[in-house]
């Protein structure tokens, strides 16, 4: 299924649009800022529906730039849940009031709690963690702007309470990856189509940050033999920022929350080979011994709050299963 989030009536997102007709996903979820202006017709007539793919259904959530238009009960209302290819997606309005005195958090601990799914994931438009102009903190350290705020106040600990895998969001354009301590990944899949928003000065703004980058972009999200990776994908085709392979709970790298693709363990482990005393490369699990991969997994494992290596055989069978 693909993921994409602020076209909002921008010039990119012909482009994007025309990728995610070829593309031909078997879902696309939109996350909110659909037009600039979502109680003007003529945006949503000329620029949104005009480039809309035909060839896949789709659902979106709302964002502020749609300002509650009517429309929105005819895309899927401002709440839902949907079931594809065994994942609980889950859309919210994430403007809305999440205290749990209302009426929607105790809709959403209850749609939670109750699903067997192994891949939960939750799809918000206001980002709980952000690197760019909505992850501005006010002087307090709390988040300055509301919807964000009660996105990582809020709706954050229900997800993190009940095991949700991802959660999905827009509003800061460009794309960027952050994981938790807790073992949730946020990722931030605002590429559709309007202008990118900068990185933030204040480093404080989002310190899971694992991956930033400044591309347009669709997200595919891919679920088969019990594995759910993301990527994010540019118009022209390529991989913008690195794939993120879900968790399994029956493989030990994948059993403590989001894993990195190949590409960033390789760079990670030849970043730590020094220090670990080897000098041998991650390429593919069965090209290095056993015992080498578990020294230069050691600084990984302490700096990621990995469990502790059971046996070299399962090492193996995990680096197998997230190759």
């Amino acid at each position: 299924m693909a993921f994409t989030g602020d076209p909002q009536s921008g010039p990119a997102w012909p482009n994007i649009a025309a990728a995610l007709t070829k593309a031909k996903p078997d879902a696309l979820v939109f996350i909110g800022d659909l037009v600039s202006d979502g109680l003007a017709p003529e945006r949503w007539k000329e620029t949104f529906i005009a480039n809309a793919p035909t060839n896949v259904p789709w659902i979106t959530v709302i964002g502020n730039h749609d300002r509650w238009a009517p429309l929105f009960e005819q895309f899927g209302g401002w709440r839902w849940t949907r079931e594809i290819h065994g994942a609980l997606i889950v859309g919210i309005d994430g403007g809305l009031d999440w205290s749990m005195d209302s009426a929607n958090a105790p809709w959403l601990e209850k749609t939670l709690a109750g699903a067997p799914n192994r891949f939960k994931f939750v799809v918000s438009h206001y980002p709980a963690y952000s690197s760019r102009n909505h992850g501005k903190l006010a002087p307090d350290g709390r988040l300055w702007e509301r919807s964000p705020r009660v996105a990582r106040e809020q709706i954050v600990p229900l997800l993190e309470k009940y095991g949700v895998t991802a959660m999905f969001n827009g509003h800061d354009h460009g794309y960027e990856r952050a994981e938790l301590p807790s073992g949730l990944t946020t990722i931030t899949t605002a590429g559709g189509g309007a202008g990118l928003h900068p990185k933030h000065e204040d480093g404080r703004a989002n310190p899971y940050s694992t991956v930033l980058v400044d591309k347009h972009h669709y997200g595919l999200l891919r679920i088969e033999n019990g594995k759910a990776v993301f990527t994010a994908i540019t118009p022209d085709g390529a991989v913008s920022g690195h794939a993120c392979c879900f968790r399994n709970p029956h493989c030990w790298l994948c059993s403590f929350g989001a894993v990195w693709s190949p590409v960033e363990l390789q760079q990670r482990l030849t970043a730590n080979a020094k220090s670990c005393g080897s000098s041998t490369e991650y390429h593919g699990a069965g090209t290095s011994t056993a015992s080498s991969l578990q020294n230069q997994l050691a600084t990984v494992q302490i700096s990621r709050r990995l469990p502790a290596i059971r046996h070299a055989a399962q090492l193996q069978q995990s680096l197998l299963c997230c190759r």
